[in-house]
This record gives structure tokens, sequence and C-alpha cells, in this order.
């Protein structure tokens, strides 16, 4: 079971996906809204280098992670209760060239800093359907997750799609999860 493979298969529903407060969103609209994000991270980045996502819960959030894993790049996510030094020193460690902001933090460095205005601009305009090639492999890393152990520096956990998957088969099976 691989996100992407069902998402795709749920790419015409029109049935509620995500809801976040307000905010809702079909699985036809994140399919499609990914899309864009991820036709733009391919024409904005020049290296396979992660995403960094640096927000708390918006709904965009899940759309920007499913863009980069059709990119066949990682993303990293970063709470805002974390200080804009720690989104630097994992930019700087990823070699970022890209951090959507979702906080309300204003962000400078050696990146691009795109935001849910951004989002909503490529939205508007015409994109190409991402091809299956270029989603993540199995042994790509799909997702980092930055620990600070003990010394209270950033530590990248790299989760890769084998690791998802396997994970999933075993909490479908074990929570008896449908679909």
């Amino acid at each position: 079971m691989w996100l992407l493979d069902e998402l795709e298969k749920l790419k015409n529903n029109d049935e509620i996906a995500i809801i976040h407060r307000e905010s809702k969103i079909t699985f036809k609209e994140l399919w499609e809204k990914s899309e864009h994000v991820a036709n733009y991270i391919l024409n904005t980045c020049k290296t396979n280098a992660p995403i960094l996502i640096y927000g708390n819960k918006e709904t965009d959030i899940i759309t920007v992670m499913i863009a980069a894993l059709k990119t066949g790049r990682a993303y990293s996510p970063i709470d805002v209760t974390y200080p804009p030094e720690r989104v630097y020193k994992i930019a700087n460690i990823t070699d970022t060239e890209l951090v959507f902001n979702f906080s309300r933090t204003e962000l400078t460095g050696n990146f691009l800093v795109s935001d849910q205005e951004k989002i909503n601009q490529i939205c508007c305009s015409k994109c190409e359907e991402i091809s299956k090639n270029t989603w993540v492999k199995d042994d790509d890393i799909c997702y980092i997750l930055f620990t600070s152990g003990s010394t209270g520096e950033p530590k990248g956990v790299q989760i890769s799609k084998k690791n998802i998957e396997c994970f999933a088969s075993y909490f479908k099976n074990d929570c008896k999860i449908s679909g």
C-alpha cells in the first residue's frame, strides 16, 4: 500500500479528504493541488534536495508533502514551535533549495521561500501531469524527521518509501483499516 497509488485511485473523488477547522479539501482537489505544487517544485529546484515545510496543521502542508513525493524528493516537516534558527540549521544540513513557510515568521536564507499565497497563485495556472516515473522509488527517502537527541542539535532520521509501506501494511492489518 503506497500513499500516492492510493491517492491516485481517488483523484476524481469529490469526498472530503482533509478537514482542519474551517478548511476542507476533497481527494480530487488534493490531487490537483499537489500536481500544481509538484510542477512548481520541478520547475524551481535544480537539485533533488529535500523540501522543508515550516508550519502547523495547515491543510496545504499535506498538499506540499504529496507534491514533494511526486517529484522524487523527501520533505522535512518543521513545527512552528521551533525557532527560525532551527529552520536555518535544518536548511543547512539538507541543502534545501525550497522552504514552504506556513508560519508567520519571516525566513530568509540561501533558499527560496514559498507560502500559502504562492500555492494559491500556482494553483491558478495550467500544469502538466506528473509522471509516476518521477515519484519516489522504493529505497528513496520520503521524509526526514529531525530530532535533537541529547545535544540539542538537529539530527535527521531518514524514512524510505519501503519503511513507510512496511509500516502501513502492518498498521492496516493490525487495525483492520479498510481500503
